[in-house]
């Protein structure tokens, strides 16, 4: 892992061509500015968060159907611009594969799932599970705009107790239910924070590798790459099995909620635990539906997602209508 200390103004120049160069040679690609930690706030210092200054981006070989929806690197830089003081990492394939051979020796069959996994998407969603269980920060996907500063992420009364951060991508507020959704309210996956070691990271990973296992021993030609259907990539790595197990835990210190509808509408961050669960506008602003605030940008958007990497042709309230 490579550091820098250039100053961020210099790095705003220098980032867009610093990117294409690395991930063009598909490297292990991290920048940082431990300089710049003198532009964070006293009070930011003298009380870190929970989840470690590090901002982590996947960038794995898609197929043309992605790639012609004009994937670039151009969000990446105003992750870097607002977030002075961050390490800031980009994993491409061999990044990927060095990371888990790194950190997972010890778990063969760690690297044997992310090997037999055929669909990009699942890939990329069970190395950011991986990348934030050991070393812990932010991730977010590649198509994603950094819109406040994620120092200011968490509020100052929950900063020394939240350790994961989930927001809500998805709100069926009492409405008929979506085919596209296998719950009425959904966390998204493509933006989260957590401190390194989290047991809902665990639980992820765990559940991830189980699963896979299971459909290669379904697998007729076996030791081939493993073909899921979508409601399996959503139940396997995807949002899906990210709520199901973000839920489980939230149960687990709040158990007079019963269902995952008690989140519905929620207004303000909540923490239960040391688990952070974010409203619509905080991830998922400008979406039409889930009471999501249309006119971007919404007073408490931390980021603005752009879809411009899903793993279906298109947002679904673009293909259903």
């Amino acid at each position: 892992m490579a550091h820098s200390g250039k100053s961020p103004r210099l790095l705003r120049f220098l980032v867009p061509a610093v990117l294409v160069f690395f991930v063009t040679a598909t490297l292990y690609f991290s920048v940082g500015s431990h300089a710049t930690a003198a532009l964070l706030s006293h009070s930011d210092l003298a009380h870190p968060p929970l989840v470690p200054r590090k901002i982590w981006q996947i960038l794995l070989p898609m197929p043309a159907s992605v790639e012609a929806k004009g994937i670039s690197l151009s969000d990446a830089e105003t992750w870097l611009n607002k977030n002075p003081g961050y390490t800031y990492t980009l994993l491409g394939a061999e990044g990927a594969d060095s990371f888990i051979k790194l950190h997972y020796s010890d778990r063969p069959e760690v690297l044997d799932t992310f090997n037999a996994l055929e669909n990009p998407a699942m890939r990329s969603d069970f190395l950011r599970y991986l990348v934030l269980l050991k070393e812990g920060g932010v991730y977010s996907d590649i198509d994603t705009e950094a819109v406040r500063p994620v120092e200011h992420w968490i509020p100052e009364k929950y900063r020394s107790r939240a350790k994961i951060l989930a927001g809500i991508e998805w709100d069926q507020q009492g409405g008929p239910p979506s085919s596209y959704f296998t719950y009425p309210l959904q966390l998204g996956q493509w933006t989260i924070a957590s401190s390194p070691g989290h047991p809902i990271l665990e639980r992820m990973v765990d559940n991830c590798v189980r699963l896979s296992q299971k459909k290669a021993g379904e697998n007729t030609s076996p030791g081939s790459a493993l073909h899921f259907t979508d409601s399996e990539i959503v139940n396997t790595t995807g949002p899906a099995a990210w709520t199901r197990t973000v839920w489980e835990a939230i149960q687990d210190v709040a158990p007079n909620m019963k269902s995952i509808e008690a989140l519905s509408g929620l207004q303000h961050p909540t923490l239960f635990g040391d688990i952070l669960v974010l409203p619509i506008n905080s991830f998922g602003s400008g979406q039409p539906h889930s009471g999501s605030w249309k006119y971007f940008p919404h007073p408490d958007t931390l980021i603005k997602h752009k879809f411009k990497g899903s793993w279906r042709t298109m947002p679904w309230w673009e293909s259903s209508s």
